[in-house]
C-alpha cells in the first residue's frame, strides 16, 4: 500500500508479502529509508539495489541482520531529483519482485553498495549454506579462498560453483581417457572407460543444470546436480579397484563438493 503522512509530507509504500516478508519504503526530504525483512531463500541482494537504481538513487548506508531465519536490511539512500520527481518514481516502481522472486544470473549488487557492505549480508548466506552442505568443512574454505562469491547473488554463486566442477569434470573425463590408452590390462581399461563415460555425461548434465539456473527452476537444478554426482559415484565406486592417482581423486573429490554446495542453494531457489 501507498500513503501519504499529512503531518510530515513523507510518502511511504509499504508490500507486505507470505511468511512476513515485507517491503516498506518511505520517502522524505533529502533521502529514502527501504526496510526489507524477508526469509532468506526469498530474496536476493541484488534485486533490492536494482530496485533502489529504478528509483534513481544512490545507497549510501546498509545496515543487515539475522533472526529466526529472517535477514533484515536498512538502506538509506540519497535522492537524485526533486521530491515531487522522487514520489512518482516511488509510485511506478514494481515492488513485486519480491513476490516473483526473479533473480538476475550472475548479477552483482553493487549500486552504491561497497564491497565490504555486501561481504555482511554474502556471509551470513554463506554460513547458513556451508551448514547444510554435503561437505561443510570444504564449502567454508571454498568461500574463504574464492573472492570473486562476494560479489555474486546466490544463483550467481550457483553459476560460478557449477562452472567450476564442470571445468574439473571436463579435465578428469580427458584424464580417464588417456588412462584408457595406458591401460595395461582389460579390467583397468573398462573402469577407466566408465569413469570417462561417467565424467562425459556429468558434463550433459552440469550443462543442463545451467540452463535449470537460467530458467530460474531451483528443483531442475537439483535434479541434474544430483544426477551429475550420481555419475561420479558410479565411478568412484570402482575406482579401489585400479591405480589412481591423488590428484586425479582430488579433484574427483572437488567435484563431488562443489556440486553439493549447488544442491543446497538449489534447495534455497525457487521451485516450479
Amino acid at each position: 500500500m501507498t500513503k501519504i503522512d499529512g503531518n510530515s509530507g513523507d510518502t511511504q509504500k509499504v508490500t507486505v508479502f507470505r511468511d512476513e516478508t515485507h517491503l516498506r519504503v518511505k520517502l522524505k526530504e533529502t533521502e529514502v529509508v527501504i526496510e526489507v525483512r524477508y526469509f532468506y531463500r526469498d530474496y536476493i541482494v541484488a534485486d533490492i539495489m536494482e530496485t533502489l537504481s529504478n528509483l534513481h538513487m544512490d545507497a549510501f548506508s546498509v545496515r543487515s541482520h539475522t533472526a529466526n531465519g529472517f535477514l533484515t536490511l536498512n538502506l538509506k539512500a540519497k535522492v537524485n531529483s526533486d521530491k515531487h520527481s522522487s514520489s512518482r518514481c516511488l509510485e511506478k516502481t514494481n515492488f513485486d519482485l519480491l513476490d516473483s522472486q526473479r533473480f538476475r544470473g550472475d548479477g552483482v549488487a553493487s549500486v552504491g553498495m561497497n564491497k565490504r557492505e555486501l561481504r555482511r549480508v554474502i556471509e551470513g548466506e554463506v554460513t547458513t549454506i556451508c551448514s547444510k552442505a554435503k561437505n561443510p568443512s570444504f564449502c567454508s574454505n571454498f568461500f574463504k579462498s574464492t573472492p570473486q562469491t562476494k560479489t555474486l547473488n546466490l544463483p550467481g554463486v550457483a553459476k560460478f560453483l557449477i562452472n567450476d566442477a564442470s571445468r574439473e569434470a571436463l579435465d578428469t573425463q580427458k584424464q580417464f581417457e588417456s588412462l584408457v590408452k595406458g591401460a595395461a590390462d582389460p579390467r583397468s581399461k573398462d573402469i577407466y572407460t566408465q569413469c570417462s563415460e561417467n565424467y562425459k555425461n556429468a558434463l550433459n548434465e552440469f550443462n543442463a543444470a545451467l540452463q535449470a539456473l537460467a530458467d530460474m527452476d531451483g528443483g531442475s537444478l537439483n535434479i541434474k546436480v544430483s544426477a551429475a554426482m550420481t555419475e561420479g559415484d558410479s565411478c568412484n565406486s570402482e575406482l579401489p579397484r585400479v591405480k589412481t592417482s591423488p590428484q586425479l581423486l582430488k579433484k574427483i573429490y572437488d567435484i563431488d563438493n562443489l556440486s553439493g554446495i549447488v544442491l543446497v542453494i538449489s534447495n534455497i531457489l525457487p521451485k516450479k
